[in-house]
């Protein structure tokens, strides 16, 4: 069964600790003493040698007890959007929240939170499982960059689950509207500025002009 309070406790813990992008060590050493703590053989790979960090991507395998049985995969990512450094995590009406100095990190300590409580609850119930892999990324917040840094052969797993968006329990987001970088270049036209301004064309007019032609707020269209 899953205990709510430990879950919350381990939440507020696991925010408590520095975890930018590119440095998520000390988060990784706190993940992997409590995977120990759970009796598991937590590794890290050498993501951080692709990506430029302090530390790789985390993994650890629940060994099942049901045999045959499909092989899961639950990921979770470690970094948290800036400033995530000093968080202080204030409750209000039975919600979480920072303290207004920093990101909550809720994305995606929950995620890492659900899944040390998760193998809590199956160890301590004994509940009957096939084999859990846990992986813990990297700099997800600045490109998925953990997980495109990945050695596949890695995953033992039949199917996974990336334990990180919102909703009802269930809900598998399997798309997003961006990964992708547009950068555009406007050109304007040179002129003189005291003999023929208006033959030029200014280019910081010409794209506040399309700028102004988005909408003010909301959706671009249906994928935006």
């Amino acid at each position: 069964m899953i205990n709510k309070t430990r879950l919350i406790d381990e939440f507020i813990e696991l925010v408590s600790v520095p975890c930018p992008s590119k440095d998520e060590k000390q988060e990784a050493e706190l993940i992997m003493a409590k995977l120990r703590e759970l009796g598991l053989e937590p590794e890290m790979d050498k993501a951080h040698e692709k990506t430029g960090g302090t530390c790789g991507n985390v993994w650890a395998y629940v060994k099942g007890t049901v045999p045959n049985a499909p092989k899961l995969l639950f990921e979770a990512h470690m970094d948290s959007v800036a400033p995530t450094t000093g968080t202080k995590v204030v409750r209000k009406n039975g919600v979480l929240y920072s303290d207004g100095t920093t990101t909550l990190g809720g994305d995606d300590k929950v995620g890492v939170a659900a899944m040390l409580e998760a193998v809590r609850a199956l160890k301590e119930d004994g509940v009957a499982h096939g084999d859990v892999q846990l992986c813990f990324t990297v700099s997800e917040e600045i490109g998925c960059l953990g997980v495109v840094s990945m050695d596949q052969s890695w995953i033992k797993a039949d199917y996974g689950y990336c334990m990180d968006i919102g909703g009802a329990p269930g809900e598998i987001t399997y798309a997003a509207p961006k990964l992708y970088d547009i950068y555009v270049t406007v050109k304007g036209k040179a002129a003189h500025a005291g003999i023929a301004p208006e033959e030029g064309v200014n280019a910081i007019m010409l794209a506040a002009d399309a700028l102004s032609k988005l909408p003010a707020y909301g959706r671009l269209d249906s994928e935006t």
